[in-house]
């Protein structure tokens, strides 16, 4: 695939498929619970009602809220640019490893500022709770991309995923992109505040965690937070969707894909975390905000698990 079309290719997925993940979870959720529910175009709709709409913002707010929420969308978009959830990703000088962890930070950090600003005690307290998680899972994330690091060799992430340097290999090469892709989708339920750690669709105040944040902005500055929340989820599906089809062709006994099926699986592959991401909320329950540490503990221990299995495949 040339530059031109890599590039063109990359811009319409990265202009669809944030908001056509959403709609699919929401549509497949309906139709598991006897519903009927909205079409997956429905957040098309919804964000150009938005932003027709006025802004809003609380009375107590200053210029922060002002700044918040296209600082939100800056750094997801960057995000979404340097990571490599595509394999038809145009290569970004600079995709570091460090570099993406950062801006997933910058974001959350906004987030959780603009909350902070509006003065509400809801929004404080989802605030508190959003700050609680981030500690808690940024290791997860940061060591499943670590091991990868260390069985390539580099921080690099076009170097890291890139399909050219990727062969059949050992039984240690499955697991570790198996494992990272486990970390990554359970990291995304966890960062996107979906069940089992919050319900998106709750109509309990004090359960929420992420719409609590956001729950005093309205009309332009909403529609800039719910992209840039649409950007990070397809951002980390792709990256577990990566990492599956990693694990698949280092299985010695299959073959290595043409990279015309490789492009075809990344597409699928988030499709499919959409689906899974529907299955969770409709067939299991929220966790008691006590057990949420327990769940995530699986997510640090599968990462640790990624990065014993690479040190000991002797990546340095």
């Amino acid at each position: 695939m040339t530059m031109l079309i890599s590039i063109a290719v990359f811009a319409l997925s990265l202009s669809l498929l944030p908001f056509l993940i959403l709609g699919v979870i929401s549509s497949l959720k309906a139709r598991w619970q006897n519903r009927r529910g909205a079409s997956v175009l429905q957040p098309f709709r919804y964000i150009k009602k938005l932003y027709s709409k006025q802004d809003l913002s609380s009375k107590e707010a200053s210029w922060i809220s002002d700044l918040a929420p296209p600082m939100i969308l800056a750094s997801a978009l960057l995000m979404a640019i340097f990571t490599p959830w595509l394999s038809f990703s145009p290569l970004v000088q600079g995709s570091d490893l460090f570099l993406v962890v950062y801006l997933f930070g910058l974001s959350r950090f906004f987030t959780i500022l603009a909350a902070l600003d509006s003065g509400s005690p809801l929004t404080g307290f989802g605030a508190s709770r959003e700050a609680t998680l981030s500690i808690l899972t940024e290791p997860a994330l940061v060591l499943s991309l670590l091991s990868l690091a260390i069985t390539a060799g580099s921080t690099d992430l076009n170097k890291v995923f890139a399909f050219s340097q990727t062969a059949a290999g050992g039984v240690l090469d499955v697991a570790i992109w198996s494992l990272a892709a486990a970390t990554i989708f359970l990291t995304a339920l966890i960062d996107l505040s979906r069940m089992p750690v919050d319900d998106p669709t709750t109509h309990l105040e004090l359960t929420m965690i992420h719409e609590s944040m956001v729950i005093e902005f309205g009309g332009r500055r909403m529609a800039m937070i719910l992209v840039a929340y649409a950007l990070r989820m397809v951002t980390l599906l792709g990256l577990a969707s990566q990492c599956a089809i990693h694990a698949l062709i280092a299985i010695p006994a299959l073959q290595i894909a043409p990279m015309a099926t490789i492009h075809i699986l990344s597409i699928i592959g988030i499709l499919a975390g959409a689906v899974a991401i529907a299955l969770v909320e409709t067939f299991f329950v929220k966790l008691k905000w006590t057990r949420v540490p327990e769940f995530i503990a699986y997510a640090v221990t599968l990462s640790l698990l990624g990065c014993g299995a690479a040190l000991l495949g002797g990546g340095i």
